[in-house]
């Protein structure tokens, strides 16, 4: 559905809200498409009705807006997800949080430090802290003024070395400033890692793959051959994200792992690394007894682009 011209979208709007008014919350994708780009007194109106549902119809109807602002990027709900950020159900503040991951408005930083920082609940504050990371990857390409870099990159690492905080949090927190490229930022990824406690050390192989540097080539494949399941998950998604070929061969000795679970993430890494080896590489497991490995290595070989190519040698 293309945005209606002016009068058509002031209509659809209207039959949005008259639907809400009602008490349904079943509304069609145009009546969730209509609701887009509101303006203040929009917003208001909205607010009005979607603070008169109960909590599970508000995490619904907010979760209908965040979906169907994926599969249409032109949508854009930003101003109902800040509303909804201060929300006294849990679940809804943290699904707003979430919805404004792809906003690129300035006016969203303040409340979502706020949140990462104050909000009483775990999950909130988690979800917050994902969601500044797409903000600090905006700040490592210049896309941000100076005062909010400062902002969100001293937010998070302050969250991430706070020892008070939960260490879901911490770990989170250090995924998402690992993106910037600071000395800090190496030394606070090693702590982590050398840590007595798997969230951290997780969240400091999560953090590795995030700065995109072959540097932690040599600690993930150390990480690929420890007994932790999770953990050997966690190596092989950071070298799919660095995506350096030199990761290969520790990548194509887990092929052999008996975990599906850790098959499939060593396959989907594969598959963003590219090139002839990888291509050889999947096709070692393109017969694989499982269908979920079966499918992972179709899918591998589509995002490396070689999915008509079984070796990955054409021109």
């Amino acid at each position: 559905m293309t945005n209606p011209t002016s009068p058509d979208r002031e209509k659809a709007q209207a039959r949005a809200f008259e639907r809400l008014t009602d008490g349904s919350v079943e509304l069609s994708d145009d009546d969730i498409a209509a609701l887009s780009d509101l303006d203040r007194d929009g917003c208001d109106r909205f607010n009005g009705t979607f603070l008169r549902l109960g909590p599970e119809e508000r995490f619904a109807l907010l979760e209908r807006l965040t979906q169907l602002q994926e599969t249409r990027p032109l949508l854009d709900y930003s101003i109902i997800c800040l509303s909804a950020l201060t929300d006294e159900d849990a679940a809804v503040r943290a699904l707003a949080a979430a919805g404004l991951a792809d906003n690129e408005e300035r006016e969203s930083i303040a409340p979502l430090l706020t949140l990462a920082v104050d909000d009483e609940d775990e999950g909130v504050r988690s979800e917050a802290v994902v969601t500044l990371g797409a903000v600090a990857l905006r700040a490592e390409f210049d896309q941000l003024r100076d005062a909010d870099r400062t902002a969100v990159v001293d937010g998070l690492r302050a969250i991430a070395e706070n020892s008070a905080e939960e260490r879901v949090v911490r770990a989170a927190a250090l995924t998402s400033v690992a993106v910037i490229d600071e000395p800090w930022v190496r030394e606070l990824i090693f702590d982590f890692f050398e840590a007595d406690n798997d969230i951290l050390r997780l969240g400091a192989l999560q953090a590795m793959g995030r700065t995109a540097d072959s540097y932690w080539i040599p600690t993930l494949e150390n990480s690929m051959v420890v007994m932790d399941d999770d953990e050997r998950i966690a190596a092989a998604v950071a070298a799919g994200e660095i995506a350096d070929e030199n990761a290969l061969p520790a990548l194509g000795e887990l092929l052999e792992d008996e975990s599906i679970d850790v098959l499939v993430a060593v396959i989907e890494a594969i598959g963003e690394i590219g090139g002839p080896e990888a291509a050889e590489q999947l096709e070692r497991v393109s017969t694989h007894p499982e269908g979920s490995i079966r499918a992972a290595v179709q899918d591998a070989r589509e995002a490396a682009g070689f999915a008509d190519d079984a070796l990955g040698l054409g021109a």
